[in-house]
């Protein structure tokens, strides 16, 4: 698969280090370098791993048939072009994959998944986890242990599954971005999340006050999973310690960062047991990034050979972490837990907030339109000015037409389309 790169950041520089290990995928094209310094020193990376792929004169020539098979668009978050970039790509039906969490804000991303309804365009996620071999164990392991009250799981009854995220760079962007990716499968293992509380240093009210190295998220949902993800110092290299706990013990999976890679560990602890005993299943090391990405891309287009298999994550997955992302700043700021809608925001449901919006400022103008008609129509009559009285008696005529208008507007949501049940 011949692949594109627009902006980029560490996510995207490790799929495109994954293409230049690959026989099968290449890239082949370079957006123009940004001005960004630390995204500078990736793109010069990224030019070393892939010495002939060629810098575009301009971006807007991946718009066009034939240059990619798929773009990789990329960060840095503030990138003020990102969200028209993304939306023309969309638009012109040109498969991209997206990092996670993406460079544009929640609303911006519910724009674009409307645009990709009406082009059936391609938008992949990049969230590797989804891909990993071993994935929908840990998504049976909990539900097996949630509804058989621990006759037939590993674990015994499911109690609750803890998260440790840790994180040598513990700002917010670091700390928030780590989370819309950690969220995603949290979602995979345990079903939707409604209920979001965070706790995290610093006075209530004031986000961007807040100390994020010790942020702690409480997270649960109609299943009934109590979730806790947690930042945490990291002792001697950056990673992340997954643990399902039930009432006959607890399943860890450790997966660190390394000079060579990632590497796994997982193990089951019985009821006071200090050493974990190896888990039965192996740990395998996943496909090839670039491999998998691409398989995604087809699935999507529906060119999978296999009936039924569908791509996924999508990028509904990624607004619904996003959501989850903006609940976290919410409960921070009001210091209480947040309840997040499962159905998201709809097209419909965007155009009753309009309405809605629109019915209070015509009630609010139609007070105020009665309050100086009234006055003017006194100093009109104690004047003798005759014109301002035959102008103003019409104001009822048409403070009523006004809002008969409004009210024939709300037929207008007759006329959005549904979306689709499936992608």
């Amino acid at each position: 698969m011949k692949f594109a790169l627009l902006g980029i950041d560490a996510e995207a520089l490790s799929l495109v280090r994954e293409i230049a290990r690959s026989d099968l995928h290449q890239l082949r094209y370079f957006a123009p370098a940004t001005d960004s310094a630390v995204a500078a020193s990736l793109i010069k990376e990224a030019r070393r791993l892939c010495p002939l792929a060629e810098e575009l004169p301009e971006w807007e020539v991946l718009l066009g048939s034939g240059f990619a098979d798929a773009v990789i668009v990329a960060g840095p978050q503030d990138a003020p072009l990102r969200f028209d970039q993304l939306r023309r790509l969309v638009q012109e039906a040109v498969p991209v994959i997206v990092t996670q969490p993406p460079a544009v804000t929640l609303l911006e991303a519910y724009e674009l998944e409307m645009v990709r309804q009406e082009s059936r365009g391609i938008v992949v996620p990049l969230l590797p986890w989804h891909w990993f071999r071993w994935s929908g164990w840990w998504a049976s392991l909990v539900n097996v242990a949630r509804n058989s009250q621990g006759a037939d799981s590993a674990v015994g009854r499911l109690d609750q599954i803890t998260w440790e995220r840790f994180l040598v760079d513990r700002s917010r962007l670091s700390v928030l971005s780590h989370f819309a990716r950690d969220v995603d499968f949290i979602r995979l293992m345990c079903g939707e999340i409604t209920q979001v509380a965070a706790l995290g240093g610093g006075p209530t009210g004031n986000v961007a006050a807040r100390d994020f190295s010790a942020l702690a998220v409480q997270m649960s949902g109609p299943n009934g999973i109590l979730v806790r993800w947690s930042v945490q110092e990291p002792e001697d290299r950056s990673g992340v310690r997954i643990t399902v706990a039930g009432t006959e013990g607890k399943n860890r999976l450790e997966v660190f960062d390394g000079i060579g890679g990632a590497s796994w560990t997982a193990g089951h602890f019985a009821p006071g047991q200090s050493q974990p005993t190896p888990w039965n299943e192996e740990i395998e090391e996943p496909l090839s990034l670039a491999d998998l990405v691409a398989e995604q891309v087809h699935l999507a287009a529906g060119d999978s050979p296999e009936k039924g298999r569908v791509a996924h994550p999508t990028w509904r997955d990624a607004i619904r972490s996003l959501e989850l992302v903006e609940a976290v700043e919410k409960s921070l700021k009001k210091g209480r837990t947040i309840s997040v809608s499962v159905e998201g925001r709809s097209e419909t449901d965007a155009f009753k907030g309009t309405m809605a919006s629109i019915g209070c400022a015509l009630l609010m103008m139609g007070l105020l339109i009665v309050v100086a008609s009234a006055v003017v129509l006194k100093i009109a009559h104690e004047t003798g000015n005759h014109m301002l009285v035959s102008i103003f008696r019409w104001w009822p005529a048409g403070l009523v037409t006004l809002f008969g208008v409004f009210i024939l507007m709300q037929l207008l949501r007759f006329i959005i389309p549904r979306p689709p049940r499936q992608d």
